[in-house]
């Protein structure tokens, strides 16, 4: 099941959200877009949350969004952003996970033309500032760049409920 909602902060909570994430002092690390040896295309990630521990000071800021979620426990919270270019680029149908029972959400922390789409139905979810799209970890998914905001900023929690 996939489930799909807008405005679920309330509008000062996501202003700040994606002021922190658009302000050149958040620290940010390259990474490439699918972990494969095969890939050429990189962005900028931070890690919130993994192996069981919080990895960032910046933790606290996603507080909102995990009252929503109320997970009863987390396996991982990465930021991503990607660089806009020319075209849109499907970056790489994936997994997230293997785990049962394992949600993954993603919070669009601003509005561009870029989307999340799944591969065996081709539904395509629109990047759209505080909007959330949750469904099981096992769906595979690609993410994409956009071409009219100088970047796309998303966050994965995976957890569990």
């Amino acid at each position: 099941m996939i489930e799909i909602k807008d405005n679920i902060l309330r509008k000062e909570d996501a202003d700040y959200i994606e002021s922190v994430f658009k302000n050149n002092h958040f620290p940010y690390y390259l990474n490439p877009i699918v972990f494969d040896s095969n890939t050429k295309d990189y962005q900028m990630t931070h890690i919130f949350f993994d192996d069981n521990k919080i990895t960032s000071d910046f933790f606290n800021i996603l507080k909102p969004v995990l009252n929503y979620l109320k997970p009863k426990a987390l396996v991982r919270i990465k930021t991503n952003l990607i660089h806009k270019s020319n075209k849109i680029e499907i970056h790489g149908y994936h997994k997230d996970f293997n785990y049962k029972n394992l949600k993954t959400a993603v919070y669009y922390v601003n509005t561009n033309n870029g989307f999340t789409i799944f591969k065996n139905n081709s539904k395509k979810v629109t990047s759209k500032k505080n909007k959330i799209l949750i469904f099981d970890s096992i769906k595979e998914h690609s993410g994409t760049n956009c071409t009219d905001e100088p970047f796309r900023i998303a966050i994965n929690f995976n957890y569990y409920v």
